[in-house]
């Protein structure tokens, strides 16, 4: 397994460029091999590392038009559905790994 997640949502189409809508999703890949994500803290780090993915992916309010931001709100909110998902899950082996490996047994 490598320790990247994909970040990926569809960019703003539509209004905003035709040539959007008929694109790819745009992604980034957000590693995480440096993280211990059986610690608190690291895991913290990724999610701010999933966040400035999303803002990559997705844009920022800042300089958007106001007829843009409902468009970013909806991009932000699938990429991070998803990135919770993929995040979710890589956290659920993390946690079966470590008790594997303490010996423990859960069911007693």
């Amino acid at each position: 397994m490598t320790a990247k997640m994909l970040i990926a949502a569809l960019v703003a189409g539509g209004l905003a460029a035709p040539a959007a809508a008929l694109a790819p999703p745009a992604q980034r890949t957000v590693s995480y091999a440096d993280l211990d994500l059986t610690r608190g803290g690291d895991v913290a780090r990724l999610r701010r590392r999933i966040a400035g993915a999303i803002e990559e992916v997705c844009g920022g309010y800042a300089a958007a038009e106001s007829w843009a931001e409902p468009e970013i709100s909806r991009c932000r909110a699938e990429a991070r559905n998803r990135a919770e998902g993929q995040l979710a899950a890589i956290l659920e082996r993390r946690v079966r790994l470590a008790s594997a490996g303490s010996g423990s047994d859960p069911a007693r």
